[in-house]
């Protein structure tokens, strides 16, 4: 038997601190381990998608941008989106 090297990945979500100290929960796939959505105990009932863990991203359209402090140079924002520097008001 070769060696075959693992990563076990979280089934449950990973619990976190935001930049403003709420609690913050990484949801992912319980069979690859995949990232799919992030939850706030501020904003309850709203889910920050993964984009790249969707099938069909192009049918989702963007709203806003949050946290543009962190964008780099070479990714181009749609410039008819209103950025927030970080999150925006709930």
């Amino acid at each position: 038997m070769a060696f075959a090297p693992g990563l076990l990945l979280p089934h449950a979500p990973r619990a976190t601190a935001g930049d403003s100290g709420n609690a913050k929960a990484y949801h992912f796939c319980p069979t690859c381990g995949v990232p799919l959505w992030v939850t706030c105990s501020a904003a309850p009932g709203i889910y920050a998608l993964q984009v790249g863990s969707l099938d069909e991203p192009a049918r989702f359209v963007p709203g806003f941008v949050s946290y543009g402090l962190r964008a780099l140079p070479w990714d181009v924002v749609d410039p008819t989106l209103q950025v927030f520097e970080r999150m925006p008001p709930m």
